[in-house]
């Protein structure tokens, strides 16, 4: 599963700090992190160990690897492997 964490949400939800260290503290295992800065998000890709209910700053990311045009092609290769 690919995840969203966006900033916004996540500070109205009161969590703070860098969506990396929000992922740790949360438990949350992922193959790859991609900024989206234009956005205020943060792309988390393979991601396992993840809380159920998911918390409200964080959904789910509804694209194939194969179909991401901000992936390279070995970064493709290689997350295709292990997508769910």
């Amino acid at each position: 599963m690919h995840l969203i964490l966006n900033y916004r949400d996540a500070n109205e939800c009161g969590i703070h700090g860098h969506a990396q260290t929000i992922f740790r503290e949360l438990g949350i295992n992922y193959e790859l992190a991609m900024p989206q800065s234009i956005a205020d998000q943060f792309w988390f890709f393979n991601c396992t160990n993840i809380p159920e209910p998911l918390p409200i700053f964080l959904k789910v990311l509804d694209v194939k690897v194969k179909d991401c045009k901000y992936l390279n092609e070995e970064e493709k290769e290689r997350l295709a492997k292990n997508e769910a």
